[in-house]
């Protein structure tokens, strides 16, 4: 579903409103401020209830929240089982929505630069976990391996081992079992069995996570 963001606007100053053209159609939003400690922050009004958001999408002829919604988004992506290539692609949308990133599958992160404004660290470590999933999801179609929900929080969450060790690079060139991660990540205590993939994972990043071969 597209949509568009607070973010597309385009040197926001004391803007009252904005124009966004979608598929060669002009549509316009009215913008409201919030103070915060550091300025303000600018949000997109719902043409329909009003509300303040950071996205609006297209549905029909007009733009609106997704509270106005008259489906509910990625409805086809959670009615599956849990650890399907499905619903690992939903919590990669859920993620990729919460920080501003259209995404595109397959996923691969060399075709997301890093915004203007944005920390490089953080903005490697979001393309990372993004990577990390779509390894995942790759793993559940071709070998129908099945992670747990507490594997894959552990990646969204930043709880996996792997995540540490690994670049994307690594991530989108090989396979590794991220319940190897999971259970090697100090502070997760219930461990999960280790099955099907092999991950191939390099002498440093093998030592780095628990001084063996995985």
């Amino acid at each position: 579903m597209k949509y568009v963001h607070i973010e597309d606007v385009k040197e926001i100053a004391d803007k009252q409103e904005a124009y966004f053209m979608i598929e060669g159609k002009a549509y316009h939003l009215n913008l409201a401020y919030q103070k915060t400690g550091f300025g303000r922050k600018a949000f997109l009004l719902c043409p329909k209830c009003g509300s303040r958001r950071t996205k609006m999408y297209l549905y029909g002829d007009g733009l609106m929240c997704r509270g106005c919604l008259p489906v509910r988004l990625y409805r086809g992506l959670t009615d599956t089982g849990k650890g399907s290539y499905k619903s690992i692609a939903y919590r990669m949308n859920r993620l990729a929505e919460r920080n501003g990133i259209q995404l595109k599958m397959p996923f691969c992160y060399m075709d997301y630069p890093k915004p203007k404004g944005k920390n490089a660290d953080a903005w490697s470590f979001l393309l990372s976990k993004l990577q990390a999933l779509e390894n995942m999801r790759n793993q559940a179609i071709f070998f129908n391996k099945r992670y747990s929900d507490k594997t894959i929080r552990s990646v969204i969450h930043g709880n996996n081992a792997l995540l540490y060790v690994c670049d994307p690079y690594d991530l989108y060139k090989y396979f590794y079992n991220w319940d190897e991660g999971f259970n090697n990540y100090p502070g997760n205590t219930e461990k999960e069995s280790v099955t099907a993939i092999t991950a191939r994972a390099n002498k440093y990043q093998c030592f780095a996570i628990h001084g063996h071969t995985i």
